[in-house]
Formats: structure tokens, sequence, C-alpha cells
């Protein structure tokens, strides 16, 4: 009986930091020296997504040389051979692709067959394709073992191609992004995949960690020939595990763990939100070497999220909150402030504004003789001039003392333009802004009854980390007397759900306004909010162009996913058809 002995491993690797990487490929090796084989993740060697590093000479001349020293040091020493992805230079053209280095010193390679070029991916910008045709089995200890890179495995012509030439397992290693619900997707297509005769093992390898706007969760798994899933690795970690293939004659390939490899649980919606905000901040922070963090702590529930999920990410000695307070701020909201800072024992300082605020509306109410109308009669420039004060204000102490500002708008403030631009948009990493107003609050909720494992707070830090009233209470920005953000806009019960379905699901006016129609009934003319909020997205694009990156933890996320143009003169409105149906319900 043939035996095949092979460890996966999902590591964090850096874009762009390829002696690190391959130092790191090659230490995990060290920790499995009874396998003849390790798998990494999809560009592990240059990290992933590499984006136009690519297309730099001198980038590629790198991999080239350290390829060639990996190469050399699978030759000369008894540790297990490897699998990794990279970039690949051949023939003057790059492409993505996986590499078999073998003890003989030679190396195989099978190029990525499907470029994504869609969402936040854009391959075929920097790669060229391959031939499903080429990508034929490689032969290991006896093994007809497949390679297909991420893409590959959604659609259909590379495992066709693999099964015809009659392979024993495949490894499919993946640099597949976080988003909400994506391990269910994933296991979806490896059932799709197995549909087909003859079923065969898969190692799925995920990379894991956080890449500018953008956070992988490993959650690495692997199927046996039943389609049964006998092992998956943490989400959102560093981890490795072991298995043994065994090839049984005319019963293909049996594949068990060789130590107790649990199933780890896919953690649950919130939770898993949770701890892809905190790797993703974490890794921006640390891989970009910032030495701490700085953001403004308003006693309201947004910042609120935003210091817990910063104090989880790296610690109470790394975050620094500011209190800014205006001639509008609460003095409950001032208190709630410290209270969080106090459980989680951070740093707190007060900078209040009111006499800078003053002092630019001094400026500009001095001015004479100005011959252009005042459309604003003085209270939207009040509003906007503290938030643009407070993250002046954090600014200049970022520049003085260079911690990295953390911004604290969410997405139903992004879509909306109820985010002030160099104001609470200001900063250097927008760790919400792919998160919903509503989900704010069950990550609130979620966080004051759970401790993350990966948690670098003070074990004696209790629990609720954010007081209870934070959540309790209505959201207001306190930007003028008695505001309240549901007044300015809608309840956001019925606002997450309305912006949701325009920017997520790229519903129309009128399909939008008979969803909420049909889910909530005649409880308001839905048309005028539809029209109303489709326009205030089309007009903020401007905005959400010049913010700080943030991460994607929903299906569409503004970025790179979602390109529309500035400049747009299409208007979208309901249909008279529709608005008809609505308006006679109302009556």
């Amino acid at each position: 009986m043939q035996k095949l002995n092979v460890s996966i491993a999902q590591i964090n690797p850096i874009v762009g930091d390829i002696a690190n990487n391959a130092h790191k490929i090659l230490l995990v090796r060290e920790k499995h020296p009874n396998c003849d084989l390790v798998i990494y993740s999809e560009c592990v060697l240059t990290g992933y997504p590499v984006e136009d590093l690519v297309g730099r000479p001198e980038f590629m001349h790198e991999v080239h040389k350290t390829i060639d020293e990996i190469s050399e040091k699978i030759k000369s020493d008894n540790l297990p051979e490897i699998i990794i992805g990279s970039p690949y230079l051949h023939h003057g053209k790059i492409y993505n692709v996986a590499i078999y280095f073998s003890k003989s010193g030679s190396i195989e390679v099978r190029f990525k067959s499907e470029l994504p070029n869609y969402d936040v991916f854009d391959e075929m910008r920097n790669f060229q394709r391959g031939k499903p045709t080429d990508n034929l089995p490689i032969d290991i200890k006896g093994f007809k073992i497949g390679l297909m890179i991420c893409e590959d495995g959604w659609l259909p012509n590379v495992t066709r191609n693999l099964r015809k030439h009659g392979c024993d397992a495949i490894f499919w290693i993946n640099g597949s992004p976080f988003c909400q619900g994506k391990d269910k997707e994933r296991k979806e297509i490896l059932h799709k995949l197995n549909q087909k005769e003859p079923h065969i093992p898969l190692f799925y390898i995920n990379q894991v960690g956080g890449q500018d706007d953008v956070v992988f969760d490993g959650a690495s798994f692997v199927a046996d020939k039943e389609d049964k899933i006998i092992a998956q690795l943490p989400a959102f970690a560093e981890a490795e595990a072991e298995f043994e293939l065994n090839k049984i004659s005319n019963n293909g390939v049996e594949v068990n763990p060789i130590s107790s490899n649990p199933i780890a649980p896919y953690p649950q919606t919130e939770e898993a939100i949770y701890n892809a905000l905190m790797l993703a901040l974490r890794d921006y922070v640390e891989k970009n070497r910032f030495p701490f963090v700085i953001f403004g702590l308003s006693g309201g529930i947004d910042s609120a999220l935003v210091a817990a999920i910063a104090g989880d990410a790296l610690g109470s000695d790394k975050i620094w909150a500011i209190r800014l307070p205006s001639k509008w701020t609460s003095d409950e909201s001032n208190d709630l402030a410290l209270i969080q800072c106090q459980r989680m024992g951070a740093r707190c300082d007060t900078i209040a504004i009111g006499e800078a605020v003053t002092a630019i509306e001094n400026n500009i109410n001095a001015l004479k003789d100005v011959p252009f109308p005042n459309r604003d009669e003085k209270q939207l420039m009040e509003e906007n001039v503290q938030s643009r004060e407070r993250g002046q204000t954090l600014m200049a102490l970022s520049n003085r003392y260079y911690p990295m500002v953390v911004s604290t708008g969410n997405k139903s403030e992004y879509s909306t333009g109820y985010a002030t631009l160099y104001g609470d948009m200001c900063g250097g990493y927008a760790l919400i802004k792919d998160v919903w107003k509503l989900m704010v609050f069950r990550l609130c909720k979620w966080r004051n009854q759970h401790r993350p494992q990966t948690s670098r707070l003070s074990p004696n830090v209790p629990l609720e980390v954010i007081p209870a009233r934070v959540i309790e209470r209505p959201p207001t920005a306190e930007l003028k007397d008695n505001q309240c953000d549901e007044l300015s806009l809608m309840p956001y019960e019925y606002l997450d759900v309305l912006l949701m379905a325009m920017v997520e699901d790229e519903m129309n006016n009128d399909n939008t306004a008979l969803m909420l129609f049909n889910k909530f009934g005649a409880k308001r003319n839905w048309c005028d909010d539809v029209d109303k909020m489709r326009r205030l997205i089309d007009l903020n694009e401007y905005k959400r162009r010049q913010s700080a990156p943030g991460p994607k933890i929903t299906k569409k996320s503004y970025g790179k996913g979602r390109r529309y143009p500035i400049t747009n003169g299409f208007r979208e409105v309901c249909s008279i058809k529709v608005r008809a149906k609505i308006e006679n319900a109302l009556k």
C-alpha cells in the first residue's frame, strides 16, 4: 500500500517581503520532519494580492532568485518537499502559479487558468492565463496529485481536466478573502466539485491575515473521497495539520489525520466579523510598522466599537483615545467615553474644540461683501467645522507622536454622506467602513458577552468593555441641539435594509421599494425614501473615493469592489406604477 504524509499550512505572509516570507515557509517546514510534503497557499512567497508589484523587473528578479534558493534548500536536507504559490515569469509573461519543489532539485510549475476579474480581484491586469489542458497531475511518491489555484476550483475546466487524467487527490491553494457567508460558499463549491466521478480527496489551503482592504480567514480544510470534511483549521489564525494518504487498490485514496485534528467550528456571524476586523487592524498596524493608534472617542456606539476592537487587536498600551467635546457634547457622552477607557486600561485625554470652532466661524463671519448666495444659513457649516476640527486635532497628534489615526464612520454613514470628509472620515484606516449601523450594535452586544481568543487586553479587563448605556441610547452625532441620526435619515431598521439592497444586491429603485413594502408594509412612502437614498449614494461617491482603506467584510464593499463614476449624470427614480401602488396603500 502506497503512503504519502502531507501537512497543510495556512500562514500570514507580508506582501512584497519575499525574503521573510521564504524564511517563514522554511521554518514551518522544519516543524513537520516526518511529512513528505508541506503545502502552502496562493502567492505565499510574495503575499497576496500582489497587484502591480509583479510588473517591476526588480521584484520578479527577487522572486526567481528566492525560488532558486528554496530549491537548493529542499535538495540539500532531509526535510519535506513543498508546494507553494507564487508569481512566475515564463517566456516573458507573468503567471500566478503553484510550484512543486522536489528533493531532486527540480521544480514543477502549474499555471492558474481562471483569473478572477470582479469585486476586489483584478488578476487579468497582472497575470497571463494558463491553459486548463496544460494543468496535468504531478507524480509525488506514486500519487497523481492535481494542483489548482483559487478561482480554478470555482469553475469546471481545471477539475474536469485533472479528473480526466486520473488524479488521486487535489491540492487547492487559495488566497480567498473573507466576507459574510464565505465559508458556506466554499463548502457548496466543494460539493459541486465532488459531484463528478471519480470522487477524490480535496485539500483546501487558504491564506490568513490582513492586507490593506481585504482580510483572509484561513479556515483551510480537508475532505475525503466521500465529500466529508475530516478536518478544518481555525479561522483567523495561523495553523497547520498533518495527514496520511493511503492508496488502496481499486478503492481510490483514503485520507486520515496523523494526529488529532478536530474540525475547528467556523465562527458565527458576529464572532467572524469581529475577528476579521481585529486581524485586519492588527496586521495593517504591525505590517506597516505604526507604533500605536489614536482615535476620537465620543461616547457614541461607532467609536466605542472601534475602541474595543483596537484594544483587543493591539492591547491597551497601543491605543490612545481622545475626547473632543464641543458645546453640544453632553456630560453623559464624556462620562461614557471615560468609563470605557478605564475598563480597558487605556489612556484617555480630552481636548475641547469649542474655541477652535468659534475661531473658524468668526473668521468666516468677518468676510464682507461676499457676492455669492448664503445657501447654508450657518447650520451645516457649524456642524461640519466641529467634525473637521476633531479630525485636524487627531491628525496633529499623529504628526507629533506618530500614531495612526483610526476613523470611526460606519457603512450606513459612508453610503449616505453622513460622514464628514476630513472630519470623522479622517485617518489612516477606516476600520468599520464596511460595517452597517445595525451590525455595529450587534457587534457591540457580542463583544460585551465574549472575549475574543486572540484579544491582547489584560485578562483583568471586565467582559463588558462597552458601557451598556452606549448601546441603549439613540445614536447622535451631537453636532447641534437635540440631534438624532434617525430623524435626519430614517430608522436604521429600515435604512440598512434599503441600503444593503441597493449597494450589495445592486437592486433598482422599483425592486427596492417593493421589497421594503413587502417586508415592512405601508409604514412609509418607500418610493420617497428609496429615491432620496439613491440620490445620496450617488452624490457622495466623491467622499468615499477620498476615504482611508478599510477591511471588506460584506459581499460588496466600497472601493475596488464597487466602482461608480463621481461625475455621473444618470438619475434613477421609482416608476409611476410602483409609486402609485405604494401611495394607494398609504391612503
